[in-house]
């Protein structure tokens, strides 16, 4: 009779979920930390900057309006710097979403003789 691997109780390790715990931590911080700096300060300098703490190319979103040329090249910019970040991380963790494909053929099993 084979062995029995153990029951999954949780997704990751202890370490592993320490880690990944620490991680989300650190993130809820710099996310907090920019909509306080967004939120509560006087300084555009600061505003500016904790809009791009929370959003890539947040930070054009201070000084966007509609009825201005220089509010919409900063909506521009923003859609540009969001779009820019998409295409990054499709550029760097697309092949790792395709890797495990099985490409041309060569992890089928090949034809029995008959």
């Amino acid at each position: 009779m084979p062995a029995r691997l153990p029951d999954h109780t949780r997704i990751f390790g202890p370490v592993s979920q320490r880690h990944v715990l620490r991680l989300t931590l650190l993130y809820a911080t710099i996310l907090g930390l920019g909509f306080a700096l967004a939120e509560l300060t006087d300084s555009a300098h600061l505003q500016t900057f904790g809009l791009g703490l929370v959003l890539p190319g947040g930070g054009f979103l201070a000084h966007y309006d509609l009825t201005t040329a220089a509010g919409l090249w900063h909506l521009v910019a923003f859609a540009a710097g969001a779009g820019s970040f998409v295409l990054a991380l499709g550029i760097w963790f697309g092949p790792a979403m395709c890797w495990p494909r099985p490409r041309f053929g060569s992890l089928r099993p090949s034809p029995q003789p008959q």
